[in-house]
């Protein structure tokens, strides 16, 4: 067992070394301006100290706003590398604690120590390489910061067990209590803490031990403190980003509690968490460590189980309390990695175990032998971090600042702007109430539209424009219908697709306006607009930096933004297609549709069989029906293109 005096400056140069790569790492892949997603509204609420959804997270809106100070780069570039430093500091506090609970509890001998020290070294840099956690610290988003502190309580849980002292208590609860304030993931670790507190209050004195539990209640609320003083005292201000309003106790107590988003919480049936459980195992350790990181984890934990099982027990509460949470937790696949985070965190303190286990076998080996297979098995357990720089770089990542921007350069100066929530609202916030552009313009959550049976709308409108609700409620009039209602503003969207099947009843049209779509009740107006002379006017305003760049990682999110190019084209190419003269311009926009990488909502066989109509429309049958095969290859379920298909074939006397 090494002294803990020479453990505390062993950990140090541990912590500089985990953390101070990875910092530069994320740096070199860190997202240069506002990314999709929520960052957005993270950077608007940090910017002028508002009120973020809720649950809200005040601490880091307040040490976003500190960050928005820095002298370099954008807004969004400063708050950026506010989750680079978080994401970066937790891996070494991650990495610290491992190396403390391994050299502490004397599972190695000191004359093994380099051996917990590299272990819990390579482990650190594991973890913050995952492209779970490495996604998230080059962006401004919430997550970074929860990260940190779930290495935090790991590591007060770690060292008030290492030597069975009940002081260490008070810390854990405050950090608790931090974390709490943060962000609901904390939930994971409450058995892991009631736990601790029960171990440790057990070697205390009979009538001690209530004062001591006293003490640690005491400090989680100082430490959630901030939560329930933040949001009420701001939101009375009414700052620009004030979502919810909870000033008063009816919204203060749906904030707080998180009302709007408990239905996503015990969401699925036993058999779609079975299901779930079965693909999230297989795709996300293996996807997180690589097949080498997942056999040294399950190494480490079955060591662990071992020599130290009160420790394997907090530890595998804290894993089992989150794997269970988001196997009922109502998100896709790839967004749900982000609540995985910290159970991916425990599993790589098992991978720092189960790599000090074999590094003792190895050093029992002849050193001729020992070097090579020391090094062949860092770099078998290092490989697959390979492609997680490609995956996660968001170096080049432009794509929410130029589309946000070519859409507000496109609308009216004064008129109202209907977007998409996450992944157009919230880059429109940015472009708008920070950079300054189209400040004219009414910004609209398209969630809040009427449809058929209009629900809680009142309650939703409150929610995310608490100061402007009435405003927007005569503008649009949210109660009645667009059409026998119109607002008194020009009408525009971020993308029609989302208009249309909103508004199935409504007799009106969406007129491409560069990267927006104009709304248009007007017949006439509709039939004599100058398509082409639009296309070209507004084109300026539509950047596509990096979208053809095969070398830049485009996630999903990513891809289906940049899906709203290729239907602007295409919808030019059917507003051509709907006049008699304009078939060869209709074509050319349906060519430059084609030349998209990504759609969205119609993809590439609506516009070859457009084409196809097109070709027809010239007499040339031939073209067309290349088209139509085209189409029907791309999407042999179309059965209208099948029968589209089927007729010209007949016609052109093929069987």
């Amino acid at each position: 067992m090494l002294p803990v005096k020479k453990v505390a400056p062993q950990a140090g140069w541990l912590w500089f070394a985990v953390s101070v790569p990875l910092y530069v790492a994320y740096l070199l892949t860190l997202s240069p301006t506002v990314p999709l997603e929520d960052g957005g509204e993270m950077i608007r609420a940090a910017f002028t100290l508002g009120v973020t959804h809720p649950p809200g997270y005040p601490l880091y809106t307040l040490l976003g706003r500190l960050a928005c100070l820095l002298p370099v780069g954008d807004i969004a570039f400063r708050m950026n590398l506010l989750s680079a430093a978080l994401s970066a500091c937790g891996c070494g506090i991650a990495a610290c604690a491992a190396y403390r609970l391994i050299t502490t509890k004397g599972l190695v001998k000191p004359g093994k120590a380099p051996y917990a020290w590299w272990g819990a070294a390579i482990a650190g840099v594991l973890m913050g390489a995952t492209p779970a956690l490495w996604w998230q610290s080059v962006i401004a988003e919430k997550y970074a910061m929860n990260y940190c502190f779930s290495a935090l309580i790991i590591a007060a849980l770690i060292a008030g067990l290492a030597h069975f002292k009940a002081r260490a208590l008070p810390i854990l609860g405050f950090i608790y209590g931090l974390s709490a304030s943060h962000h609901g993931q904390t939930v994971y670790f409450a058995p892991a803490v009631l736990l601790a507190l029960w171990w440790l209050t057990r070697r205390l004195p009979r009538d001690r031990r209530a004062r001591a539990v006293a003490v640690v209640v005491f400090m989680v609320t100082l430490g959630l403190s901030i939560k329930f003083v933040y949001p009420p005292v701001r939101a009375a201000q009414q700052p620009l980003h004030n979502w919810g309003n909870p000033s008063t106790w009816p919204s203060y107590t749906d904030y707080v509690s998180g009302q709007p988003y408990q239905y996503r919480i015990l969401y699925w049936g036993p058999v779609e968490i079975a299901r779930r459980f079965v693909d999230h195992t297989l795709r996300f350790l293996p996807k997180q460590f690589g097949w080498p990181g997942v056999a040294a984890g399950l190494l480490g934990l079955l060591w662990l189980i071992r020599t130290r099982p009160r420790e394997a027990i907090i530890l595998g509460s804290i894993w089992a309390t989150g794997v269970v949470y988001c196997l009922n937790f109502s998100l896709p696949g790839f967004a749900i990695r982000t609540y995985y985070i910290p159970t991916f965190l425990v599993f790589s303190l098992w991978i720092a175990f189960g790599l000090v286990q074999a590094g003792t076998w190895v050093g029992g080996l002849n050193r001729v032998v020992r070097i090579p297979v020391l090094v062949a098995a860092l770099g078998w357990l290092l490989w697959p971090v390979v492609p997680h720089r490609f995956e996660s770089d968001r170096s080049r990542h432009y794509f929410a600042y130029d589309f946000s921007r070519a859409v507000l350069k496109s609308v009216e100066p004064r008129c109202l702007l209907i977007a998409w929530a996450d992944y157009d609202l919230f880059p429109l916030w940015y472009q708008q109430d920070i950079l300054g552009v189209q400040r004219g313009v009414t910004l609209v959550d398209a969630q809040l539209l009427p449809e058929d049976e209009v629900k809680n709308l009142g309650r939703r409108l409150l929610l995310i424009y608490p100061p402007q609700a009435k405003r927007f409620e005569k503008q649009l009039a949210y109660a009645e219908d667009l059409e026998r209602v119109r607002p008194g503003l020009p009408v525009y969207f971020s993308l029609a697709f989302t208009g249309v099947k909103k508004f199935r009843k409504v007799r009106a049209h969406f007129l491409s306006r560069g990267a927006a779509y104009r709304y248009i009740w007007d017949q006439e107006e509709f039939d004599h607009a100058d398509v082409l002379a639009e296309w070209g006017w507004f084109k300026r305003w539509r950047t596509v930096r990096g979208v053809h760049d095969q070398s830049i990682a485009k996630d999903h999110n990513t891809q289906k933004v940049l899906g709203y190019y290729a239907y602007a084209d295409f919808r030019r190419g059917y507003l051509l297609s709907e006049r008699s003269a304009g078939c060869h311009d209709a074509m050319r926009a349906y060519g430059a549709a084609l030349a998209w990488p990504f759609w969205d909502s119609i993809g590439p066989p609506a516009a070859h069989a457009a084409l196809a109509r097109c070709w027809e429309a010239l007499g040339n049958l031939g073209a067309a029906l290349k088209e139509y095969e085209e189409a029907v290859r791309l999407a042999p379920e179309w059965t209208e293109a099948r029968r589209s298909l089927l007729t010209l074939q007949q016609a052109q006397g093929e069987p």
